[in-house]
């Protein structure tokens, strides 16, 4: 390419091809599969709405301008972190630096791709619809895959790099977007997230109306299609692509007449009155900060948010540090790669505050099992912890290494045969089944005072738990019943655990969640000695941290703790993993187990659940496609819940009619897939008169992981199923009254238990709940007083996590928005909650973009049906299990003994061997020897060490302040080492036979 002119479309095409600009020969090296990368980067929506409204021409192209400098600023350091050319297959032999090309395409409008299903041929297409879209300032950036090194080699990029540096990238353009907009006189700010720069002055209400998706073209062309009598659902694609176009041509009509895309824009910012004022302020002082001052801002950004990650994960990828170092620059501004590099050294060298205690950060790897060879492991790329999860983690095995050695409250055999005896637990039906569960009431009940039972899901964890409650009972212990969430806690009352209160009024037995326990205990309001019991369910939902507190209670009770629960199944939401820290410690009679499920009613259908659980996801589906109980749905998303909706209902009354005890349950990976699903069940339900026409709209407000909860507007009518969200008291309706008043209050559900709605009364509810119960509810009770919204939720479908330990006949796998955001953990809970089939039922259009999004541009290939089933499968089958900080400490220490331990055997191997073969090993031969031994031990780190030289070498001062005093006391400091090793081999050989005196 001429350098001095821009190249012409041909020119372009054949880079686009893998071929030279000129002459459109292939490019030297490899043969490429894939031509470039395209690394698309666009600004927070305040900075494109700035771009668009700015009150002058040199305000909207001072943005432009802006954004077009933080873009290249960030294009070459990424082509300096990926400009490595690989050598040897798939970067096998290394890679040499070299230099990097791409071309920058710049876009201002954004269009949504929508789901098209043509009915007809029963298929669902991606569409790009030619429609007015909506600002939106983005950069495409086409990475040539191509690197010349100075030595003239041809590779290609390293884009191993790419994929795990990509969120650093895209800080940095914050960052440094953050610094050009401040420099012009832009007032900026950051995003809710603190991930994007903002500029101040462009209203919440013109961000949101100017973010329009998918979803609101998608409504629109429905509604025109009802509008001129046609039927959305039976039109074929070409005619619901006509029906978009006209649909959101009409749409502008009514809104902003016969206008282009400008015109409209300013319609719409009209219509929600917002007025642009100027933002662009060239008197606005510049502040240059000092380095020192940048890095300690940018180190606290970065300390605080990698606490708030700490909270949910024990180990981070090494990335993570300069992700949100970048981002700490977003306020400041960023000189440079190498201002990230001082941060995260800084956050290694202090550390940071976890609960306002400081910990040292820690960097290592994890060793991983490699597929398909369990006995063999890997190591990770970098990973970090931090001290405090790791003292908390040894706490908590030494907890649960000293009570799983007391057999204080351990059960005797007798009474455990006497109670076995003496139950209704079957025995009978299914054989081999009954042996394991016998098995494992031994071990539990004759166990130490810690011990866990890990079954799969369906192996009667909770049946088999019957006969131990009642024989602790008939011992005089009290026994609790505890879980992470009140559904799954209120379940073990199955198991006879019961409500008890001692003597002092103390409860002294009975179901409860685990944070309402803990806080039950601090309390002290709970009766707990070592005459308590308490049952754990769903373990693997119990973060070591809380799980600490149980050990930490038990030491001072001698209470015993027995525990239930699966590994494969979803697991904690909180930091670490608690049971593969008790697999670590307890002895195998404390851990008993279960392999087989006897849930399901079919040997096929066990088989089937048990591959889910195994990871073996693809064999899984294979067999379920056969059965036709797994289905790719067509339509866009709201056809797919819709056709969710109409498979329960019809499945629903199969299984009444059936006379089915337990019904069909729905699962889903969201609380808005679930709450999606549920309305559209209910609008069925009520247009067949199950649900009263008569309702009130309440607005409502749904729990979240922040703290800040979801609102919506949630109708209620007799009828209606709901969810609650806490626990739950009210007037039983058929209690005696003393005076016009009720004895009392019942409780008729905790979080996660689904009501139906009896009666609507203009003070509250009469709800039924647990154990069929009937009362009514107030308005207060319900309500959530800091919002002043109801805690309620439609409650038809569930979550995955809520679903965990629910048992029906039929369930549905509901993934309406394909399988991205599936786990194997999550897979297997939501494919193992029935006794007769389960269906999944997953969008195909959700899916095919997912792969049409993996794909590299100019990607033709046709997708089918087995592309769409193998990434559902590869989904499925990801087993992302939760790491603690033992695991990074123990994989870099497991690696230092394995380096040292290989050498000193090679050593000894070639002494040994010269002495058989009568040569005499001098002294210089030796030390020789051993000198090449242990230059070979260190070639990992020698060889990591050359890279991060290689990296470091464009920042010069760096290497020379960092490296080079090291490098100059190197010698010294091995020449002290040879020493000392020299010292001590020659004292060992001259002391005389025997033991040392001390």
């Amino acid at each position: 390419i001429d350098r001095m002119k821009g190249p012409s479309n041909a020119a372009l095409a054949h880079l686009f091809e893998g071929k030279r600009a000129d002459t459109g020969e292939a490019w030297a090296g490899h043969k490429r599969e894939i031509s470039g990368y395209d690394l698309t980067i666009a600004p927070h929506k305040s900075v494109t709405l700035a771009a668009e409204f700015g009150t002058t021409a040199a305000e909207r192209e001072a943005v432009r301008y802006a954004i077009m400098l933080a873009n290249d600023d960030t294009m070459r350091f990424v082509g300096e972190e990926l400009g490595w050319a690989r050598k040897g297959k798939g970067g096998g032999e290394g890679a040499d630096p070299g230099d990097v090309a791409w071309i920058s395409f710049y876009h201002h409008t954004a269009r949504p791709t929508v789901h098209i299903e043509d009915k007809t041929k029963g298929v669902t297409y991606l569409a790009d619809i030619p429609i007015p879209g909506d600002p939106h300032e983005h950069i495409h950036n086409v990475l040539l895959n191509f690197v010349l090194t100075d030595e003239g080699r041809a590779g290609s990029l390293d884009t191993n790099r790419l994929h795990s540096r990509v969120h650093e990238f895209g800080a940095y353009f914050q960052a440094r977007l953050g610094g050009y907009l401040r420099n012009l006189g832009f007032e900026t700010g950051m995003d809710a997230r603190e991930q994007a720069v903002t500029i101040a002055g462009i209203p919440q209400i013109a961000v949101d109306t100017f973010s329009k998706g998918r979803k609101s073209v998608e409504r629109n062309a429905k509604a025109y299609a009802a509008d001129h009598g046609e039927d959305w659902e039976s039109l074929p694609a070409d005619r619901k692509y006509a029906m978009l176009q006209a649909a959101e041509f009409t749409a502008r009509l009514k809104k902003t007449g016969d206008a282009d895309d400008r015109a409209s824009w300013r319609a719409q910012a009209e219509a929600i009155g917002w007025t642009p004022e100027p933002m662009m302020n060239p008197d606005l002082p510049v502040s240059s900060q000092p380095a020192i001052e940048r890095y300690e801002r940018a180190y606290a950004h970065a300390a605080r948010h990698l606490e708030i990650e700490f909270r949910t994960a024990a180990v981070l990828d090494f990335e993570k540090l300069r992700i949100h170092a970048a981002r700490g620059f977003i306020g400041t501004g960023i000189r440079g790669p190498h201002d990230i590099d001082e941060v995260v050294n800084l956050l290694i060298d202090r550390g940071i505050e976890i609960k306002g205690v400081q910990s040292e950060l820690i960097v290592g790897r994890e060793m991983k099992e490699i597929p398909g060879k369990p006995a063999e492991k890997t190591p990770s790329p970098l990973r970090v912890t931090h001290t405090a999860q790791l003292r908390l983690e040894e706490a908590l095995m030494e907890r649960a290494r000293s009570a799983a050695a007391s057999r204080a409250g351990a059960l005797t055999t007798a009474a455990i045969q006497r109670a076995i005896a003496n139950s209704d637990l079957d025995l009978t039906s299914e054989p081999e089944q009954a042996k394991a569960q016998i098995a494992a009431m031994y071990a539990l009940g004759t166990g130490g005072d810690l011990s866990i039972l890990i079954g799969v899901a369906g192996s009667g964890k909770t049946a088999l738990l019957a006969p131990l409650v009642q024989a602790y009972k008939e011992d005089g212990r009290s026994v609790f019943g505890v879980a992470t969430a009140w559904r799954q806690a209120d379940a073990l009352a199955d198991a006879g655990i019961e409500r008890s209160v001692d003597r002092a009024g103390l409860m002294a037995g009975g179901c409860m969640a685990l944070t309402p326990f803990l806080g039950a205990i601090e309390r002290g309001e709970l009766a707990v000695n070592d005459k308590t019991v308490l049952i754990l369910d769903e373990i693997s939902q119990i973060g070591p941290k809380p799980f600490l507190k149980l050990l930490e209670l038990q030491a001072r009770t001698g209470m015993v703790i027995k525990g239930i629960g699966d590994p494969e199944q979803v697991q904690t939401i909180d930091a670490g993993n608690t049971i593969k820290l008790l697999k670590e410690i307890l002895p195998p009679d404390s851990l008993p187990y279960i392999d087989t499920t006897i849930r399901q009613n079919s040997v096929r259908e066990r088989q089937i659940a048990t591959l889910f659980r195994d990871g073996m996801a693809a064999k899984a589906l294979t067999m379920k496609r056969e059965d036709g109980t797994a289905r790719l749905v067509g339509g866009d998303y709201d056809q797919v819940v819709q056709r969710i909706a109409d498979f329960y209902i019809e499945r629903r009354d199969v299984l009444r009619a059936a006379g089915a005890r337990r019904g069909i349950t729905i699962s889903a990976l969201t609380n808005e897939d679930a709450g999606n699903i549920s309305r559209a069940v209910r609008e069925r339900l009520k247009a067949r008169g199950e649900v009263a026409q008569d309702e009130i709209i309440v607005p409502a407000i749904m729990p979240t992981g922040d703290g800040k909860g979801e609102h919506h507007d949630l109708p209620i009518a007799a009828g209606d199923k709901l969810r609650l969200f806490r626990r739950v008291r009210g007037t039983p309706v058929d209690a005696p009254q003393r005076n016009g008043r009720s004895r009392g209050t019942v409780a008729i559900g905790n979080n996660g238990t689904i009501v139906t709605v009896i009666e609507r009364r203009s003070d509250g509810l009469v709800l039924e709940g647990m154990k069929q119960r009937r009362a009514f509810v107030p308005w207060d009770f319900l309500t959530d007083q800091a919002s002043g919204r109801v805690m309620l939720g439609h409650g038809h479908a569930l979550t995955i996590d809520s679903a965990q330990g629910v048992t029906s006949d039929e369930h549905i796998n509901a993934l309406p928005r394909g399988s991205s955001g599936i786990t194997s953990f999550k897979g297997y809970t939501a494919e193992s909650r029935h006794v007769r089939q389960s269906f999944t039922m997953i969008s195909e259009a959700a899916v095919m973009e997912s792969i049409k999004l993996g794909r590299a541009l100019g990607d033709n290939k046709p997708i089918t049906i087995e592309d769409l089933w193998g990434r559902v499968a590869a989904d499925m089958a990801d087993h992302p299990a939760k790491a603690n900080a033992s695991d990074v400490e123990q994989a870099d220490r497991e690696g230092s003994d394995v380096r040292q331990t290989t050498t000193l055997f090679r050593l000894r191997h070639h002494f040994e061997m010269a002495e058989q073969n009568g040569k005499r090993i001098s002294r210089n031969n030796m030390a020789r020897r051993r000198s090449d031994l242990c230059l070979e031990a260190f070639r990992d780190q020698a060889s990591a060490f050359r890279e991060t030289l290689d990296r470091q070498e464009r920042l010069g001062t760096d290497i020379e302040r960092r490296f080079i005093p090291a490098l100059d006391k190197f010698p010294e400091t091995l020449q002290h080492l040879a020493l000392g090793v020299q010292a001590e081999l020659d004292g060992r050989r001259s002391a005389p036979n025997g033991p040392t005196p001390q």
